[in-house]
């Protein structure tokens, strides 16, 4: 004969099944909501890290329409020195990487007549790509973290809750698609406010902002930023739509 359970016990067995089940249904809640935050900060992190490459560096370079530097850098000047920006970013390299950069006499603006050489960059300069690598940086490790709990949390959804994956895609994709064209409309309606801006919110005021013959400016010109946001919504469009197209194929294969 079956043992009978007790009218008591099987209460509190119940309970503690319902009380089980609401926790995995929060939890599936929880990693649907983080994997469709983790979507946008991973594109606009994943995007500019290919922007910070030197192929995107010798395209933006050499295409038709850049800022003429009018103190004498060159196409091959910007090719030679652009670089090391990139490389003291993305390697995180002590300042002293861009201190020893030294442009030939003939490229530098104040040097003394017998000198061969002039230091690239300014103290000042100096001090504006530390506060960059410092807030790049930040970026790339809070990037890290979000793609190893969005790895783990897209993974269970992706074994325990397909449904809920592709729809943690398709609203990610979709939040990404709205954040991004908001994005890059203000910028190209009104950049001088959206670059001021965007300086304003990492940097403090009066250590980012430099002379037109100052290295920096003649390297990165402002025109320089333009593509490189504009390059940077480009890709995050592709991968927003992307996610979305995945999504709705994977939600019509779900049913």
């Amino acid at each position: 004969m079956t043992k009978q359970i007790p009218e008591q016990e099987r209460s509190i067995l119940l309970e503690r099944m319902r009380l089980f089940g609401s926790i995995l249904t929060k939890i599936g809640s929880f990693m649907r909501f983080f994997v469709t935050l983790a979507i946008p900060i991973l594109l606009v992190i994943g995007s500019v890290r290919v922007v910070m490459t030197r192929t995107w560096l010798f395209w933006e370079y050499t295409r038709p329409g850049l800022t003429v530097d009018s103190y004498g850098f060159n196409v091959k000047d910007r090719l030679t020195y652009g670089p090391y920006g990139i490389d003291y970013l993305i390697e995180q390299k002590p300042i002293k990487y861009l201190a020893d950069v030294r442009l030939p006499a003939a490229k530098c603006l104040f040097v003394t007549t017998d000198a061969t050489d002039c230091a690239a960059f300014t103290e000042d300069e100096l001090g504006h790509m530390a506060d960059v690598q410092r807030v790049t940086s930040t970026a790339f490790t809070v990037g890290l973290l979000v793609l190893v709990i969005g790895s783990v949390s897209a993974f269970m959804l992706w074994h325990y809750a397909r449904r809920r994956f592709y729809t943690a895609l398709r609203d990610g994709g979709v939040l990404t698609l709205g954040l991004i064209v908001t994005i890059v409309l203000l910028a190209s309606v009104a950049w001088d406010a959206f670059f001021d801006q965007f300086h304003a919110l990492f940097f403090t005021a009066g250590t980012w902002q430099f002379d037109f013959s100052q290295t920096l400016i003649r390297l990165y010109p402002e025109q320089f930023w333009f593509d490189a946001v504009l390059s940077v919504g480009v890709l995050v469009i592709a991968g927003a739509l992307a996610l979305i197209a995945w999504s709705l194929s994977g939600m019509r294969g779900a049913h």
